[in-house]
């Protein structure tokens, strides 16, 4: 392995050990943060020119709050047709 993968994966178990909630597993989300953490990445840069950054990708996987809202999703409270809306949905979602 490459020096640039031992420090994201060395830096994912740091943050995983270092939290209080008792989890033990190095999850795919924890090296994605971790991978923020390298300067000269080519998947850091290609992430950051479509607008990611590491604090979207902690929102979102802390609180599950993308970067188009302010707060996480609720279901349940369209409008009264139950569908329509500006089409600007997450075609994931």
């Amino acid at each position: 392995p490459t020096l640039g993968f031992q420090r994201v994966i060395q830096r994912a178990i740091m943050h995983v050990q270092s939290t209080s909630n008792g989890k033990k597993e190095v999850t795919g989300a924890n090296v994605l943060v971790a991978i923020f953490g390298e300067k000269d990445s080519h998947a850091v840069y290609y992430l950051q020119q479509q607008g990611v950054t590491r604090l979207d990708v902690v929102n979102f996987i802390s609180h599950g709050i993308r970067k188009d809202q302010a707060e996480p999703a609720k279901h349940g409270d369209g409008n009264a047709e139950g569908e329509g809306g500006d089409g600007k949905e997450s075609p994931l979602e």
